[in-house]
């Protein structure tokens, strides 16, 4: 079935469609890798510093709806409940379809009970938030230059498969922009980045590409992108959640990139990248204890086999392009500042669909 198809008929298009406590060593030391850059931690509302370089434009509200890619993470999840419940703002969530996801139906699911759990209790976010609009990764089409940027911007800064996803995409259904849940992308993508320029509304703010300074560069491919969360991170997000009592929604969220199957239905495996992020951002309750002690015990199994092996001097080949191209970017994902926990699984999932259609 054509995703964008079944949008229509259910009437969703617009006008542009016309351890294991916080306290783990090991997860603490992982969260403190991907956030090391992050260390000016500002609570509530301080808005970021912008270095001297940074162009600064002031424009009016225009009253359209913000295009946001919500995939019923945190962040973006964050974002949707920042614009209709605080700003008062109108929305239209896009989320992009691979059938062969495991956290599939979990993410839609997750969406849905925020959604309706927002309405419930802000009636007025009913007309805010708009239906949200769901196309198949598949129905896509690709667009060699987008390709070819990406390709050489991933020689410089690892980053995943679904950004020139979401590229094509807003190419493809004639999207000026979409909303990323981006902290930064191994520090490419900061409140100091001198080829981004911040803008300002009366009530909102976020980052955009110059179009002048990326004319020339790999960078181009990104200017469909509007970057509302740059210079946040996990702890200043918190601190917000907790000033604008959105705690309850945000424990509907979900971030697991492979769900284990229960009588309950799908609960967080533990075990995953995104998992790991959870447990280190002080939130292990919301995976379940059976899991998180399967995963300490298979973290612990395996570095003792990693110990022997040094102790033995058996070494892993150091070229790396013997491996396949999921392990290759699930390494560069789990190493990489990334997104939205499930832009990530997008991310480690996608390169299977890509690596089948040997796309990548």
């Amino acid at each position: 079935m054509i995703w964008g198809d079944l949008c229509r008929k259910n009437g969703t298009i617009d006008s542009f469609c016309n351890s294991q406590e916080q306290g783990d060593e090991r997860n603490q030391g992982f969260r403190r890798k991907i956030l090391s850059e992050f260390n000016d931690v500002v609570p509530g509302d301080t808005l970021p510093h912008t270095s001297s370089k940074m162009e600064i434009r002031r424009v009016k509200e225009d009253g359209e709806p913000v295009q946001l890619l919500w995939t019923g993470g945190y962040d973006s999840t964050f974002r949707l409940l920042q614009l209709a419940i605080v700003l008062k703002k109108r929305v239209q969530p896009h989320y992009i379809i691979y059938t062969d996801r495991d956290s599939l139906h979990a993410e839609i699911a997750a969406m849905e009970k925020i959604k309706k759990a927002m309405v419930d209790e802000f009636p007025h976010t009913k007309d805010l938030v708009l239906p949200t609009i769901y196309f198949g990764g598949n129905d896509i089409p690709e667009y060699p230059d987008i390709r070819s940027d990406m390709d050489e911007l991933r020689k410089i800064i690892p980053f995943g498969s679904q950004y020139h996803i979401f590229a094509e995409y807003s190419r493809w259904r004639q999207i000026p922009y979409l909303e990323l849940g981006i902290y930064s992308l191994r520090g490419h993508f900061t409140e100091k980045s001198d080829f981004l320029v911040r803008v300002e509304t009366e009530t909102d703010y976020w980052y955009e590409f110059d179009a002048q300074k990326i004319a020339d560069s790999p960078w181009r491919s990104f200017a469909f992108a509007r970057l509302p969360l740059v210079g946040e991170n996990k702890v200043k997000l918190q601190d917000k959640v907790r000033k604008h009592g959105l705690a309850p929604y945000m424990s509907m969220t979900w971030f697991c990139c492979a769900p284990k199957k229960t009588i309950k239905g799908l609960v967080p495996c533990g075990s995953c990248t995104t998992c790991r992020w959870t447990v280190a951002d002080g939130m292990p309750e919301r995976i379940p204890l059976s899991n998180r002690i399967r995963s300490w015990l298979i973290r612990k199994v395996r570095w003792q086999i990693t110990k022997l092996k040094r102790f033995f001097k058996i070494t892993v080949p150091a070229d790396k392009s013997s491996q396949s191209p999921e392990w290759k970017l699930r390494y560069e994902t789990e190493n990489a500042v990334s997104t939205d926990t499930g832009a990530v699984c997008s991310a480690l999932q996608c390169s299977r669909q890509g690596s089948n259609a040997e796309n990548d």
